[in-house]
C-alpha cells in the first residue's frame, strides 16, 4: 500500500479522547500507523509488516480498545483474541496493554464518563488451574494465548461462551511459525473460531515476511457457503523504507597462530570489551552450549557476573530474572539463543553481538533489530566469526541484509499428522458430517488442496482401521458412522488432546533440579544425562552446580563453587536456505575469479565492506582451501570432487567428497539419491550431507565421474523411493508425525518419556505397518520430507545443469580433508555416535532365530488361567469398571471384535449396567440403527456393526441382511475377501481363545478353519523389538 504522510488523518479516525491521549502519550503515529489505522478502521483484514520497535502491537490494539472503553463491543465475553508463539511475549503483551489502558480510563473518569472495566486475561501452560477456572467463569474481554492454548480451549465445552462474541484476532510474529506445523495447528484453530463467532477481524503482525502475498492469503483462509472455497481478502501494508542497521564484522578466532584450545577466552575478551563498551547489549549465538560456555568465558575473572545466559532450557523462573534485570539496568549483557529473538520487552539494548552467523537472513535481521528497538533509532550490530568458515558465511550475509534479501517462507500443505487433532478437535464437541467436515478443513490455506483420499485416510486412522495389540494409539478415537457417513470424538480422544496434543516435538529432556528445595533450574538433554555420573559437574545459567542423583524423571544437584564444563544438547541441523547457499556460492565464483588472477584481497575489500585485517584472513582461508586442493574454488557454477585415501593415514577408508555449496536441502537428498545409485551399480557406499557439500565412504568409492552420472533428474525420485524409507531423517520424520497424531505417547504432565523409548515406539508402529502402503503416517513422512525440508525442485535444476555442463566439475587428491571438508567429517561423525532414528531393517536371521524361540511352545512359560480370563473379560469391555458407556462406544467395541454371539451381548449388557447404572436395553436401542443380528448358514445368531456386514459376506459369499441398500453396499468396501483375514480380526481382539469358537459361531467346516489359522501362522513375523 502506498504511503500517503497524513498522520494527523488516522489519528482523525478515532475518538478525540483516544487521538489526544496518543499524541500526549506517544506523539505523532509512525509510518505503519497511519498507512494501518484506515485498514483497520473498514474492518479489512490486513497484514502488517514493519521493521521491530515501529509501534505494531499498539497499531494492532488501539481501536479494540476505544470500542471496548467507549461500549461500542458489550463486556462479558471474549471480544479480542491475540496470539502469539512465545508464552514470555504473552505476558510482556498483557503487562504493556495495561499501561494504555489505565491512561485511557482515567481519562474518561476526568470527563465524568463510567468507564467500564476492562480484563486483560493470559493463557497459557504456565496458567494455574485457579486462574483458567475464573477465565471460564468471567471471559476475559481481551486474551492473550498460544496457538497450543488456543486450541486447548477451541475443544473445550466452554469454547461458545468464550469465543462466541469474537470481534478481532491479532496474530503476532506470524513468521516465525508460518513455515512449521505450528502455524498450521494455529490457523486451523482460527478457522475453528469462525464456527462459533463468524466472521470477525484478522490483524497480521510481522518485522520480516516474504513474499506477503503468500503470507497474506495463508492468514486469510478461505470462506465456505455450501458449495464454492472463497479466499478472504487481506490488505497488505508494509512500513516505507527500511530501519537503518548499521552491521559490522569482526574476527577473534581467525588471528595467525591461535590454538583451537584458546579460541572460546579470546571471543570472550573481545565480548567483554564490547559489552564494557556499551551500556546494555545482547549476545546472540546459534545453540545452547554456545551459550552456556560463551557465559562461563565471558564471566570468567570477573569480580561480578558481566552476563548471564538465556535460552530455552533454562527455567522460565530464571529467564524471567534475567529480561528483568536486563531491562532495569541491572545487567551489562545477556548471551542468548533464539529465545529472545522475538518481541520480548528487554527495554533499550545499545548493541547486538552475533556469535556465529545465524541460520538465516530474517534470524539476522531479526536479532540485530533487538538494537535500537525505538522509532526512528538505528540498530547496531556485531557479527563475530569464530572461524575463517564462519568469517565467509558472515561476509555474504552482511550482503544479504544490506539488500534486505529475505528467504521466501513455505509454510507446509496437508500435513496429516496435525491434521489428526484438527479432526479430533472439531469432533470433540460436535457430530461432522464427513463431507462436511472436510470442506471446513480445506477452509485453511494448509489444507485447501487436501486430497480427500488423504482426508479418508486420516478418518480410518482415527477410526481404529489399523488397530492391533501392543499399539494402544492405534485404538479407536473417533466414532464414524460409515452408513450415515458422520463422525464423533469419544471421551478418551478428548483427555489425548489435552495431554498430547501440539506439535512441538518432545525431546525427552530430564528435568535440572536443586536436591534441597526441588526448584526447578532448567532442562538436560537425555544423551548428556547418560553419559554422567553422581559427583559430576557441570555450569548452568552462571552457577556451578555438583550432580547428586539421577533418577527416571529428574537430574538432582547441589551448589559447587568448583565450577564445570558446561552442558550439550543435541539438535538436529537447521540447514541453509537455498536463497543463501546461492548466494555463498556466488561469492566463491567471484573470490576465485580475483584470486586466479592475483587480486584477491583487492577483490574481496572491494565488495564488501570488510576491515584490511579481516580481508586479509578471509583471504588466508580461501587460500588455504586452493593450495589443500590444488584446484579453483568450488562455487555456483563449479562443483569439486575430493578423493581422500584415508589409508594412507592409517583411516582404512576412501572418502570422496563433493563440494557443491547448494545448502543442506539439496545436499541431504542428493546424498540419499546418491547411496542408491552406488548400491545399484553394486558399490555400496555410506553418505553424508551438509550445507557445503556430499561425503561418501566406503572401503573403494566409485570414480568421481561415474558418480556424477548415476544421479539425474528424471531418475531422482526413483532413487529417493529406494533409499528415504531407510534414513535416519525418515525415521525421525515420522517419530515427529507419530508424537504429533498422538500415536506414540508423549508422556504425561510431570513425567518424562525418554527420546530412546519414543524413538523405539515408533520403530515398531513403522515395522507394524510397512505392509500398509497407505498408512498415514508413512505418507506424512514421505511428505515432510520430500517437502519441507528437502528443495527437490532446485536439486533438479542444478542436477540438469551439471548434466548440461552448466556446472563444470574437476577433481583433485587429497591424504587430509581439505578446510572445506572438515564439516562433513564432523558431522559423520556425529550421526554415527549420537544418531539413532535410522529405521530398523527386515528381520535377520538373528531376528528369526529369536522369534523362533518365542513362538516355541516348549520354552514359553505357562500363564496361569486365571490371567488369561482376566485378559480376555478386559479386551471383552465386561471387566468391572471396563464396560462402554454410550452408544457409539459400544458400536465401536462391536466393530472392533466383528461380532459378539448371543452369549457375548448379553454380558456385555449386564456389565453396561454394572459400570455406568444405566439400562442396557435402553442402550441397545439407541445403538440399533448402527447395529444388526444376522446368522449364518449353520451358524449361530451374531450382533455386528452393520457397515462390517458385507465383509462377512464376501467371505461367506451369503446375503447376510436386507438392510443394506445397493448404493450402501457400494459405499462399503470389504477389507478382505479371504478367511485369514477375517480370522486375524477376530481373533485380535480376543486373546487366547480356541479356533472352535470361530467356527461354530460360523458354521464352517473345522478343516477349512485349520487350514486358515496354518496360512495365518506360516505369515513372516515382525521382527522382535
Amino acid at each position: 500500500m502506498p504511503f500517503n504522510d497524513e498522520p494527523h488523518a488516522s489519528l482523525a479516525l478515532f475518538d478525540p479522547l483516544v487521538a489526544d491521549w496518543f499524541v500526549e502519550a506517544v506523539g505523532q503515529p509512525t509510518a505503519i500507523q497511519t498507512l494501518a489505522w484506515p485498514v483497520i478502521a473498514r474492518g479489512e483484514h490486513v497484514l502488517l509488516s514493519a521493521p521491530t520497535g515501529s509501534g505494531k502491537t499498539l497499531t494492532a490494539f488501539l481501536f479494540a480498545l476505544e470500542r471496548l472503553l467507549l461500549g461500542h463491543w458489550p463486556l462479558g465475553t471474549t471480544r479480542v483474541l491475540y496470539v502469539s508463539p512465545l508464552k514470555a511475549l504473552n505476558t510482556d503483551i498483557a503487562r504493556n496493554l495495561a499501561q494504555p489502558l489505565a491512561a485511557l480510563t482515567a481519562r474518561l473518569e476526568d470527563q465524568g464518563a463510567d468507564p467500564p472495566a476492562i480484563r486483560i486475561g493470559v493463557r497459557s501452560g504456565d496458567t494455574t488451574p485457579a486462574e483458567r477456572a475464573k477465565m471460564i467463569r468471567r471471559p476475559p474481554e481481551i486474551l492473550v494465548t498460544t496457538p497450543e492454548s488456543l486450541n486447548l480451549l477451541l475443544a473445550s465445552q466452554h469454547a461458545p461462551r468464550l469465543f462466541g462474541g469474537l470481534q478481532t484476532v491479532i496474530l503476532d510474529e506470524v513468521h516465525a511459525i508460518a513455515d512449521g506445523k505450528r502455524g498450521v495447528h494455529l490457523m486451523t484453530g482460527i478457522e475453528r473460531l469462525t464456527l462459533l463467532a463468524g466472521e470477525f477481524q484478522r490483524v497480521a503482525l510481522s518485522a520480516t515476511v516474504s513474499p506477503m502475498s503468500l503470507m497474506a492469503a495463508y492468514v486469510g483462509g478461505a470462506t465456505w457457503d455450501g458449495r464454492t472455497h472463497t479466499p478472504r481478502p487481506v490488505t497488505q501494508v508494509a512500513a516505507p523504507g527500511a530501519k537503518q542497521i548499521e552491521l559490522t564484522q569482526a574476527q577473534p578466532m581467525a588471528r595467525p597462530g591461535l590454538e583451537a584450545a584458546d579460541r572460546w577466552r579470546v571471543a570472550a575478551e573481545d565480548i567483554r570489551r564490547l559489552i564494557l563498551e556499551h551500556q546494555t547489549t545482547l549476545v546472540f549465538v546459534n545453540s545452547r552450549r554456545a551459550a552456556e560456555r560463551l557465559t562461563l568465558a565471558v564471566n570468567d575473572g570477573q569480580p561480578e557476573p558481566l552476563a548471564f545466559s538465556h535460552h530455552g532450557s533454562l527455567s522460565r523462573e530464571t529467564r524471567q530474572a534475567v529480561e528483568r534485570r536486563l531491562k532495569s539496568g541491572d545487567l551489562r549483557a545477556v548471551i542468548a539463543t533464539g529465545s529472545l529473538e522475538l518481541g520480548i520487552d528487554i527495554g533499550a539494548l545499545d548493541l547486538v553481538v552475533m556469535y556465529e552467523t545465524p541460520p538465516g537472513v530474517a534470524a539476522t535481521l531479526q536479532r540485530v533489530g533487538r538494537a535500537g528497538h525505538g522509532v526512528g533509532e538505528v540498530s547496531r550490530g556485531v557479527l563475530l566469526s569464530p572461524s575463517g568458515r564462519d568469517m565467509l558465511l558472515a561476509t555474504v550475509m552482511a550482503d544479504c541484509v544490506a539488500a534486505r534479501e529475505l528467504e521466501p517462507l513455505a509454510p507446509p500443505r496437508g500435513p496429516l499428522d496435525v491434521l489428526c487433532q484438527v479432526i479430533l478437535g472439531l469432533c470433540a464437541r460436535d457430530t461432522w458430517d464427513l463431507g462436511d467436515l472436510y470442506d471446513q478443513i480445506r477452509c485453511a490455506w494448509s489444507y485447501h488442496e487436501l486430497p480427500r483420499a488423504h482426508f479418508d485416510r486420516v478418518i480410518d486412522l482415527l477410526a481404529g482401521r489399523w488397530a492391533r495389540p501392543g499399539q494402544p494409539g492405534l485404538d479407536t478415537r473417533l466414532h464414524v458412522d460409515r452408513l450415515a457417513q458422520t463422525a464423533t470424538a469419544n471421551p478418551k480422544a478428548l483427555r489425548h488432546l489435552a495431554t498430547q496434543g501440539g506439535t512441538i516435538p518432545d525431546r525427552g529432556y530430564f528435568t535440572l533440579r536443586v536436591q534441597s528445595s526441588g526448584a526447578r533450574l532448567g532442562e538436560l538433554d537425555e544423551e548428556y544425562v547418560f553419559e554422567r555420573s553422581i559427583g559430576d559437574r557441570l555450569v548452568l545459567g552462571t552457577q556451578a552446580w555438583r550432580i547428586e542423583a539421577i533418577n527416571a524423571n529428574d537430574v538432582l544437584v547441589s551448589p559447587d563453587p568448583s565450577g564445570g564444563p558446561a552442558p550439550f544438547w543435541r539438535a538436529e541441523d537447521n540447514p541453509r536456505e537455498t536463497l543463501f547457499a546461492t548466494r555463498v556460492a556466488e561469492f566463491l565464483e567471484a573470490a576465485e575469479g580475483w584470486l586466479a588472477s592475483g587480486e584477491g584481497g583487492a577483490g574481496i575489500a572491494a565488495a564488501t565492506d570488510l576491515s584490511p585485517e579481516a580481508v586479509a584472513i578471509l583471504e588466508t582461508y580461501l587460500h588455504s582451501q586452493r593450495e589443500a586442493t590444488r584446484s579453483p574454488l568450488p562455487h555456483r557454477h563449479h562443483l569439486l570432487a575430493e578423493q581422500l585415501d584415508l589409508k594412507q593415514s592409517g583411516g582404512g577408508l576412501q572418502q570422496l567428497v563433493l563440494h557443491t555449496h547448494w545448502g543442506g536441502r539439496l545436499n541431504v537428498p542428493y546424498a540419499l539419491a546418491l547411496a542408491a545409485a552406488c548400491r545399484r551399480a553394486g558399490q555400496p557406499v555410506r553418505t553424508y550431507g551438509n550445507d557445503n557439500g556430499v561425503l561418501l565412504l566406503a572401503d573403494v568409492v566409485p570414480a568421481a565421474a561415474d558418480v556424477l552420472e548415476w544421479v539425474r533428474p528424471d531418475n531422482l525420485l526413483d532413487l529417493l523411493r529406494e533409499q528415504l524409507p531407510h534414513a535416519a531423517v525418515f525415521g525421525a520424520r515420522f517419530r515427529e508425525a507419530a508424537g504429533t497424531a498422538m500415536v506414540v505417547s508423549r508422556g504425561f504432565p510431570g513425567r518424562r518419556t525418554p527420546l530412546w523409548l519414543t524413538r523405539q515406539r515408533a520403530k515398531e508402529l513403522l515395522e507394524a505397518t510397512s505392509d500398509q502402503p497407505d498408512f498415514p503416517l508413512a505418507l506424512e513422512a514421505w511428505r515432510a520430507c520430500l517437502q519441507d525440508q528437502f528443495d527437490l525442485p532446485t536439486l533438479s535444476t542444478r542436477l540438469a545443469e551439471l548434466q548440461a555442463g552448466e556446472i563444470d566439475w574437476s577433481t583433485c587428491s587429497t591424504v587430509q580433508p581439505s578446510p572445506f571438508a572438515s564439516g562433513l567429517a564432523w558431522k559423520m561423525t556425529g550421526e554415527l555416535m549420537y544418531a539413532d532414528d535410522a529405521p530398523t531393517s527386515a528381520a535377520s536371521l538373528t531376528d528369526q532365530l529369536l522369534t523362533d524361540l518365542v513362538f516355541d511352545a516348549k520354552l514359553r512359560p505357562a500363564l496361569p488361567a486365571a490371567v488369561c480370563d482376566e485378559l480376555a473379560a478386559k479386551l471383552a469391555r465386561t471387566a468391572p469398571g471396563y464396560a462402554p458407556g454410550t452408544a457409539a462406544e459400544l458400536v465401536d467395541l462391536v466393530r472392533d471384535r466383528v461380532w459378539l454371539t448371543a452369549a457375548e451381548w448379553a454380558e456385555l449388557l449386564a456389565a453396561v449396567g454394572r459400570d455406568h447404572g444405566l439400562d442396557p436395553a435402553a442402550l441397545a436401542a439407541e445403538a440399533a440403527p448402527r447395529l444388526a443380528t444376522v446368522q449364518p448358514p449353520g451358524g449361530g445368531a451374531l450382533t455386528m456393526a452393520l457397515e462390517q456386514v458385507p465383509w462377512l459376506e464376501a467371505v461367506l459369499g451369503h446375503e447376510l441382511t436386507d438392510r443394506l441398500s445397493a448404493a450402501e453396499r457400494a459405499q462399503l468396501t470389504p477389507p478382505s475377501a479371504d478367511l485369514e483375514g477375517l480370522l486375524l480380526a477376530w481373533a485380535a481382539g480376543r486373546g487366547a481363545v480356541a479356533l472352535d469358537a470361530f467356527t461354530a459361531a460360523l458354521g464352517l467346516p473345522p478343516a477349512q478353519v485349520d487350514a486358515a489359522a496354518a496360512g495365518l501362522a506360516a505369515r513372516p513375523a515382525p521382527g522382535p523389538p
